[in-house]
């Protein structure tokens, strides 16, 4: 025998009982450091000598790979009961696997007023004012996601923390059908498109103006009016400067910088581009929740539909968002979840293209004076809260409040839009794994300029399967 074979029985034996009880991070902590490992056998090939340590550390590889993922990717589009490992099919003679999934999700929806709103999204700041009364039903597939995964190793890095390979370059494709809300027929839509090594995201991806973790348990495309959801081209580097023991989770401390693509929307001019969007952000993942600080910086730059000037402005917002477990309730899993308090606060002038509600509106960046030449920024305040609760294995809940104020310029017509109100709660009911049967019931209000309000009441039924 020769005198290096103890030793690689025994880092078999580690990664083994690692993949079972999920404590390799602990066990490897109080091991001696191992010898440098010995050359492969002739019998092994370089690729099965690479296989057989990814596939002994799959599950946690596979989140690591993506841990300052949790960035960009809408929690929507991981698989059911956190299952980041699974899925995974090998590539033959690769260093390489793909998977695919998504959800199939059908919604019943009943508007008991015609407030023009798309039937997979409620969006309160395009009700009607006033509003029509006329109910509507109707039923859409259009939330249904297809998701596709691709994963190289391109290299066997080892961080001093955990042992787990990092190096991965991943592509995420995600798609939907809500190309056109509008249509009877669904029309599918390009969500996400990015590829990421490293901590390094180059594509399209949720906005870092955004906080996955804190996306509410709801089944509503559009999420709180007062939500900072958007999805744009960007390119974005994160990086852990406090890593965790735990492969499971976030590093604690991520910081991130990116810089997105540039849009502007003001009302009365042809919007135009220049320079990119830039985004700071803080995130904090501890015991107690999840928290994040994050500011934007954006050149807004438009001309007159008169032909008479051209102007730009600099405009910034800043946000906090943070998810809170409630002492004393029991840990996460996807048929009893945990209490959680969840929400943002956002202010400033740069949010007109990347808050909700203002976004389906649309101009809400500002206002282009024809007389003076210049864009008119507007200051706006978006807020949410939410509360989710357990009431018994695999039945949950989730009760949620948003609300948008704008600050109105003098010279805007008297039916603009000024501010919005959201509220949702919902029942929901998991009897089997990858299953969920909920009912949810909506509220909004959008305030115009002159004071004058619509109102709209949704009950939205819904059958969702994850694959």
């Amino acid at each position: 025998m020769k005198a290096t074979e103890p030793i690689r029985f025994a880092v078999r034996a580690l990664l083994v009982l690692a993949t079972v009880a999920w404590q390799a991070d602990e066990t490897l902590a109080q091991a001696p450091e191992p010898e440098p490992a010995a050359e492969p056998e002739a019998s092994k090939t370089d690729d099965e000598e690479t296989w057989l340590t990814t596939d002994a550390t799959r599950k946690d590889a596979s989140f690591v790979a993506t841990a300052t993922e949790t960035l960009s990717r809408d929690p929507r589009n991981y698989f059911a009961d956190e299952e980041f490992h699974q899925g995974w099919i090998r590539i033959p003679g690769m260093p390489a696997e793909v998977r695919f999934g998504g959800f199939i999700q059908l919604n019943l929806v009943h508007d008991f007023q015609a407030a023009g709103l798309s039937t997979g999204e409620f969006i309160p700041s395009l009700i009607p004012v006033p509003t029509d009364l006329t109910p509507n039903t109707n039923f859409d597939v259009q939330s249904t996601r297809f998701i596709f995964e691709s994963r190289i190793k391109v290299d066997k890095a080892w961080t001093k923390v955990s042992r787990v390979p990092r190096e991965w370059v991943s592509v995420f494709l995600s798609m939907d059908f809500a190309g056109d809300t509008s249509a009877s027929t669904p029309v599918p839509r390009l969500r996400q498109a990015y590829v990421t090594y490293s901590g390094l995201l180059v594509g399209r991806a949720l906005g870092t103006f955004f906080d996955a973790q804190t996306w509410p348990d709801i089944f509503d495309l559009e999420g709180p009016n007062a939500m900072t959801a958007k999805r744009t081209e960007m390119v974005r580097f994160s990086y852990g400067i406090v890593q965790t023991a735990d492969v499971q989770v976030p590093d604690k401390v991520i910081v991130t910088a990116a810089i997105e693509n540039p849009e502007t929307s003001v009302t009365n001019a042809t919007n135009l581009k220049a320079w990119p969007g830039v985004v700071a952000r803080l995130d904090l993942n501890y015991d107690w929740g999840h928290m994040s600080f994050m500011g934007i910086g954006r050149q807004l730059i438009a001309e007159s539909t008169a032909g008479v000037g051209r102007d730009s402005q600099y405009a910034g917002s800043g946000a906090v968002n943070w998810k809170i477990n409630i002492p004393g309730s029991q840990a996460r899993t996807a048929s009893a979840p945990s209490d959680d308090l969840l929400g943002q606060v956002a202010y400033g002038t740069a949010g007109g293209n990347y808050i909700q509600d203002l976004v389906a509106l649309g101009g809400q960046d500002g206002y282009f004076d024809d007389v003076t030449q210049q864009i008119l920024t507007q200051r706006q305040l978006a807020a949410w809260g939410g509360y989710e609760h357990s009431w018994a294995d695999r039945w949950h809940s989730a009760f949620m409040a948003g609300y948008i104020l704008v600050s109105n310029l003098d010279l805007e017509p008297d039916d603009a839009y000024q501010s919005s109100i959201y509220a949702l709660t919902n029942i929901i009911f998991r009897p089997i794994p990858r299953f969920a049967i909920a009912c949810e019931y909506y509220f909004g209000q959008r305030r115009d300029k002159d004071g004058q309000r619509g109102n709209a009441h949704r009950l939205m039924g819904v059958f969702k399967f994850t694959i």
